[in-house]
């Protein structure tokens, strides 16, 4: 069963600087709503959005306060939860541990034991004290930093696609941290229902993927939405922002699409972009502008897939945005009905959109040298060991 939901964000404001200041009086105010708390999860997300940290008893969350310690090479994990020894933070570092703080705001239930279980979202700090430009989730803070400084505030909704499955039966041949708590809880609640919830973006051969859209809108200090133009017309704004998201688009599917899986969506005939391409009112295309009032005017991004991590879709395509209103590049013409072949074509392979991430000074300055470096050492390091691999399918040739 193929579900949807979607998440709504407010105004997006800078993220929390000191995530220590309000913790414990959030921690007192929590257990006073919930004084039967026997246990806490502290967590943080590595590159691909999993979850990775331990459960403490209740009685040791106030330490929190002062934080506690996770191994950097959390942000050096394949999909399978091992270290990327390439990345150069496993064994050859030493495996050094950075400080975690918590994220005001995240402490909340377990969907699994509501009264019994809480969890709490983590931060990483550097040796220094500053941010830990590895983490998703400062990454995105970046992108956002840099917006802001432009009297740029991103208003965000975000639709996620996953298949209810039962476990038993063989698989057929705001903004983000809401997203990830919202796949949690998600998880949890298949399960009391016999049931698990994939967010693969390929998980059926046959079927279409589950997606990742997200709905973008600009307002400036007042509220006011930056990209309204006058009626029938796209506003300066509208078009420098879209022209910026469709220049960085192939090299953005690196992130947007982040495993070998993820690429199983973009085929013909699957309800899936293959080009760089924009439209009014129309879903074949990457950057889809919907029916609208001119207050509520935004662009709706198509191309992520739901395994994609949410923080670094968002800053690849917010990144697009900011890169384009500082350089103003001419708008391709829209597509009408179907996707134009005019319009640039998408990489379609992990390996070329990689090649492609690789060699994008956009993305670099934008999301960071030590991040560019670090993802595309572990996705190529992910692909060649996936690419060893002896596949059922080979072995049945029988050749």
């Amino acid at each position: 069963m193929h579900s949807n939901i979607i998440g709504f964000n407010p105004l997006l404001a800078e993220l929390p600087a000191s995530p220590t200041r309000t913790f414990r009086k959030e921690l007192e105010h929590y257990l006073q709503r919930y004084p039967d708390t026997e246990q806490l999860d502290i967590y943080l997300h590595d590159l691909n959005g999993q979850l990775r940290g331990k459960r403490l008893p209740i009685a040791e969350a106030f330490g929190l306060e002062k934080g506690c310690y996770f191994p950097l090479s959390i942000y050096a994990l394949d999909l399978h939860g091992r270290v990327i020894e390439e990345s150069g933070l496993g064994q050859r570092a030493g495996e050094p541990d950075r400080l975690c703080l918590p994220v005001p705001g995240t402490l909340r239930p377990c969907a699994r034991d509501p009264e019994r279980h809480a969890q709490l979202l983590l931060t990483m700090q550097n040796a220094d004290g500053d941010a830990c430009e590895l983490e998703p989730r400062v990454v995105l803070q970046r992108v956002l930093k840099r917006l802001h400084e432009r009297n740029c505030f991103p208003v965000v909704a975000a639709e996620l696609e996953f298949y209810l499955q039962d476990p038993q039966r063989p698989a057929e041949a705001e903004a983000c941290d809401q997203i990830m708590a919202l796949k949690r809880l998600t998880r949890q609640i298949a399960e009391q229902h016999h049931q698990h919830a994939c967010f693969m973006a390929k998980p059926c051969a046959h079927a279409a993927g589950s997606g990742l859209h997200f709905h973008i809108s600009l307002q400036n200090e007042h509220g006011e939405n930056l990209l309204t133009g006058a009626p029938g017309e796209l506003s300066d704004n509208m078009q420098q922002a879209m022209a910026g998201m469709l220049a960085l688009m192939p090299a953005s599917m690196a992130i947007l699409a982040p495993n070998i899986n993820a690429f199983r969506r973009f085929r013909p005939g699957m309800h899936v972009p293959l080009r760089a391409s924009w439209g009014h009112n129309n879903r074949t295309v990457a950057l889809r502008l919907p029916c609208a009032d001119s207050a509520n005017q935004r662009i709706e991004y198509r191309l992520a897939g739901a395994d994609a991590n949410p923080y670094l879709a968002l800053a690849v395509m917010l990144g697009g945005l900011l890169h384009g209103l500082e350089h103003p590049l001419p708008l391709p013409p829209a597509a009408n009905g179907c996707e134009s072949d005019n319009a640039a074509p998408l990489p379609l392979g992990q390996q070329e959109a990689l090649a492609l991430f690789r060699h994008s000074d956009p993305l670099r300055e934008l999301l960071g040298p030590a991040f560019c470096t670090l993802w595309h050492t572990c996705k190529s390091a992910e692909l060649r060991r996936f690419e060893e691999q002896v596949t059922a399918a080979e072995l049945g040739w029988m050749l």
